[in-house]
């Protein structure tokens, strides 16, 4: 019996420490000397001065971006990587978690950091960036949070998401000539970022890039940018000096909240703040009639007044940014400019006059020529009345409709309008249609075909994302007048749809 018992305490015994020796084994992620990491590319590793030599010839493997550990080199103890001339790109989670590696000597031959290749590597001080590099992957130095300097390449055309984010000692960022726009999050975080140099080449700014980016106290924006996104310049706690130029189109909520700027009383107005042509927020207590100013490009911000009762936007107004009136509970009467190009989502949800049942016409509710939401109880077929010009976004998100009919007269299908409409399977768009917004009709599996109308410009990304069933585009005008169209980005199935064409004399 006691036998027995002493052989099952020394088997436990065992496991136990063979489990130990398989979790550290796994912790440390031990590197060989020598393996291959592209289909002509080896690396050499010097366990003991912990330099990594990466050789060959062409690209680096790409690692698989949902499994972190899938590269050799996750998470090893390397300090330095040496990259030898003719290897021509660094490969997506290369290095990803390498959290002692503190230098990387990258040749002139490479032209490609992927995703996330040095995500964080915490370590990382110093990284040469020849020139010959024309693309940076999203998140490639995210959280490398002692990267005190970078020198971008000329080269690049885009600052990708989250590329910088979180690099908490770097100090200034030079964005090179030739750079259109800079990424969601592509420096949020980096709290010590002192100076930023933007090029005239730039045109956006996405959501969330320089967030928290507490130690900025000025910024040039250049002429040239047309938009700026949600949160751009969010919690930039120093942020004093800061210019909106004219050619700015749109600026999209909360891009200076709580900024110097922002929190100071003396650049708001009656409760009111701009910048430039812009209006990017209300304080809650205000009360009675907003009367937005001639001039103004966008309505934007987070309003939330409980006692605002009515408001007047002018015709200068393109957009109306999401949320911006939700919940404003006393908001009955809506005057909307004639030139809207935008109405985001929910933007009006919540006011009286939305809560007003007697303001909804068969389901749907319209301020002026806007249609801005849809019952999703709407089902059969509805048609949109007469002198309505724009869709808002969202419109008719989840509605049960199966046929719509847009009338003579609508210019706009708004972001998302028709997105999860499952029963939608006929959509006539009329001659006077120019835009389709991105994700306009994602998820619409009934939908086999669609006519768009020759005057149609342009197409957002991912208008027809996961629509199961269609398989055919009939448009209205020739090969060459789609070619024009500005088509946003399409996955691999758009592509396998037939795209019909209309002889033109």
């Amino acid at each position: 019996m006691k036998k027995g018992i002493l052989k099952k305490v020394l088997l436990i015994f065992v496991l136990v420490v063979l489990a130990a020796l398989v979790a550290v084994g796994f912790s440390e992620n031990r590197l060989s000397d020598f393996g291959q990491c592209g289909n002509s590319v080896w690396w050499e590793y010097d366990s003991a001065k912990g330099q990594l030599y990466i050789f060959g010839e062409g690209d680096m493997y790409d690692y698989d971006f949902l499994v972190r550990s899938a590269s050799p080199f996750y998470d090893t103890k390397i300090k330095t990587v040496i990259i030898q001339h003719d290897v021509t790109s660094i490969g997506n989670r290369a290095f990803d978690s390498c959290e002692n590696l503190r230098s990387v000597t990258v040749p002139d031959s490479v032209t490609r950091i992927g995703l996330s290749a040095f995500e964080n590597c915490k370590k990382l001080e110093y990284v040469g960036m020849p020139e010959s590099i024309k693309e940076i992957g999203h998140s490639a130095f995210n959280n490398c949070g002692k990267l005190k300097e970078i020198t971008l390449p000329t080269y690049l055309t885009e600052i990708a998401t989250s590329s910088f984010g979180s690099c908490e000692k770097l100090e200034k960022i030079n964005i090179p000539e030739g750079v259109t726009a800079i990424g969601y999050s592509a420096f949020r975080g980096c709290k010590n970022l002192k100076e930023i140099k933007l090029p005239d080449s730039l045109k956006k700014i996405e959501a969330f890039a320089f967030e928290g980016c507490s130690s900025l106290t000025g910024i040039e924006i250049p002429e040239g940018v047309e938009v700026i996104e949600s949160c751009a310049f969010n919690e930039c706690t120093g942020l004093s000096e800061l210019n909106m130029p004219d050619s700015i189109e749109k600026a999209e909520s909360l891009i200076f909240y709580n900024t110097a700027y922002y929190n100071d009383s003396k650049n708001w107005s009656d409760g009111v703040l701009y910048i430039g042509n812009h209006l990017v927020n209300v304080k809650e207590d205000f009360s009675g009639t907003l009367a937005v100013k001639e001039g103004t490009l966008t309505v934007s911000g987070v309003f939330s007044c409980e006692k605002l009762t009515a408001v007047t936007v002018p015709d200068s107004v393109k957009y109306i940014d999401s949320g911006t009136f939700e919940d404003c509970t006393a908001l009955k009467d809506i005057t909307l400019s004639k030139n809207l190009v935008s109405i985001g989502e929910s933007a009006f949800l919540n006011t009286a006059y939305y809560n007003d049942e007697s303001n909804w016409e068969k389901g749907v509710l319209y301020i002026d020529n806007c249609l801005i939401a849809a019952n999703e109880k709407i089902s059969d077929k509805y048609e949109i009345k007469e002198g309505t010009r724009l869709i808002a976004d969202d419109a008719f998100k989840e509605s049960s409709v199966e046929s719509l009919v847009l009338p003579e007269g609508s210019e706009i299908i708004g972001n998302s309008a028709f997105v999860w409409c499952y029963s939608l399977k006929n959509i006539t768009l009329p001659e006077s249609l120019k835009v389709i917004g991105k994700e306009a009709f994602v998820g619409c599996s009934e939908l086999a075909e669609i006519s768009v109308p020759a005057g149609v410009r342009k197409i957002g990304d991912n208008a027809f994302y996961d629509c199961s069933s269609l398989t055919d585009i009939y448009f209205g005008a020739g090969e060459e007048e789609w070619k024009n169209i500005d088509i946003g980005y399409t996955d691999e199935d758009f592509e396998k749809i037939t795209i019909h064409f209309t002889e033109t004399e």
